[in-house]
């Protein structure tokens, strides 16, 4: 009685993961089919000299403008550059087919370059034949486990098919939202236990009879590199979210003394006078987007005004205003 409720209970979860890997392959399909990543054809790296081009791809935006492997970014749009992590967020945020300006180093000479991006090439064909082989291995597993669901380790082989086919199937698309962080630790976790399980598979099929502490110490020695490597990943993965997250509230806490300098203020005139503001000043939007700022964590502008002095006692109609940014 217990036997066949546990049999019916692990059936049951795996009809439900086999389901859940189905539907995310599918929505992954389709992510990775639309999305579009923002590209400008350099492999950035992090060195002692500052962010470097380590490689330049052929006919690519870099190419175009004059990138070549070895020069040191130094801007971005005029924005100082501090890891190259940063390069693929500032290319998202400004889209495709959109010239920026790149500062560059090359043999101890800075120049700046344009370039227009463009979206990165899709290896689709590659990505289809490893999803069809992905497929091949659920197939091969459903078969199996229908057919012979009470042989010896039918279950344990049908759990190798579905990694392997979580393996296979899921493609990191770069969009960055929750769920293609989810696609990208599955593939993650699934690459390090397919070969374990294949392995353990392999040592124990067809049922072999050992004691405890035998099968113990294979399951440890089978299963302790990949968790081992999977504690690394998420190491390395942590350290530079807090890296990520401490330089934002440095550069938080330097607009942070601004805002709320503008927000306390009652009249415009000292804060014209602070920031040295002229009358008749052209039209200009100071945008602080993408940082951390208080309240509602929207990026806020202060917006510049022809023809109109902050001391003219009007708070609408003031030089300058705080105001939300609308991109």
């Amino acid at each position: 009685m217990r036997q066949n409720l546990r049999v019916s209970l692990g059936a049951v979860v795996l009809a439900l993961a086999t389901l859940a890997a189905v539907i995310f392959a599918l929505i992954n399909f389709d992510q990775r089919t639309r999305f579009e990543v923002v590209y400008d054809g350099v492999a950035w790296l992090d060195t002692d000299h500052g962010i470097q081009a380590s490689r330049v791809s052929p006919n690519s935006p870099a190419t175009r403008a004059g990138v070549r492997p070895g020069d040191l970014l130094l801007t971005i749009n005029s924005a100082p550059v501090t890891r190259a992590a940063e390069v693929a967020r500032r290319l998202d945020r400004a889209g495709l087919w959109t010239q920026v300006r790149y500062k560059l180093s090359r043999s101890g000479e800075e120049f700046e370059t344009r370039l227009l991006t463009a979206p990165a090439e899709k290896p689709l064909a590659t990505e289809n034949y490893l999803r069809i082989v992905g497929l091949l291995y659920l197939f091969i597993g459903m078969f199996i486990f229908i057919r012979r669901w009470n042989a010896p380790r039918a279950v344990h082989f049908y759990v190798f098919c579905l990694v392997s086919f979580v393996l296979w199937s899921f493609h990191f698309s770069g969009k960055l939202d929750t769920f293609d962080w989810e696609v990208y630790w599955s593939e993650i976790v699934a690459r390090l236990m397919a070969p374990a399980l294949l392995l353990h598979f392999a040592l124990v099929f067809p049922g072999r009879s050992e004691t405890t502490i035998r099968t113990g110490s294979k399951l440890l020695a089978v299963y302790f590199l990949p968790l081992a490597l999977l504690l690394v990943h998420l190491n390395t993965a942590l350290k530079a979210f807090v890296a990520h997250r401490r330089n934002s509230c440095r550069q938080s806490a330097r607009f942070l003394a601004l805002h709320r300098s503008l927000g306390a203020r009652r009249d415009d005139a000292p804060v014209d006078a602070a920031l040295r503001i002229e009358p008749g000043a052209d039209p200009s939007v100071f945008r602080l987007r993408c940082h951390p700022l208080p309240l509602n964590g929207c990026g806020h502008h202060l917006q510049a005004r022809p023809g109109v002095y902050g001391g003219n006692g009007s708070r609408s109609r003031g030089l300058l205003r705080v105001g939300r940014a609308d991109r």
